[in-house]
C-alpha cells in the first residue's frame, strides 16, 4: 500500500514538473517568433534622420536671442 501512495506521488510531480517544461518551452518560442516577425517588420518601416544636404543644410543662425541651456 505504501508503494502505491509514493508512485502516486512521485507521478503527480513528475506531471507537474513535466507541465511546467512544457509550458515555459511554449512560452519562450512564441515569444521568439512574435519579436521576429515584429523586428523584420519595424526595420522596413523605419525611418532614417535625413542629412543636412537632405535638409538643405543648416538653419540661419538666430540673432538677438540667448543660446539655450544657458
Amino acid at each position: 500500500m505504501d508503494w502505491l501512495i509514493f508512485l502516486t506521488v512521485i507521478l503527480l510531480v513528475g506531471l507537474a514538473v513535466g507541465g511546467y517544461l512544457f509550458w515555459s518551452m511554449n512560452r519562450h518560442a512564441n515569444r521568439h517568433r512574435k519579436h521576429h516577425k515584429h523586428h523584420k517588420r519595424r526595420r522596413h518601416q523605419r525611418q532614417h534622420n535625413p542629412t543636412l544636404a537632405e535638409n538643405g543644410g543648416l538653419p540661419d543662425k538666430r540673432e538677438g536671442q540667448p543660446p539655450r541651456g544657458l
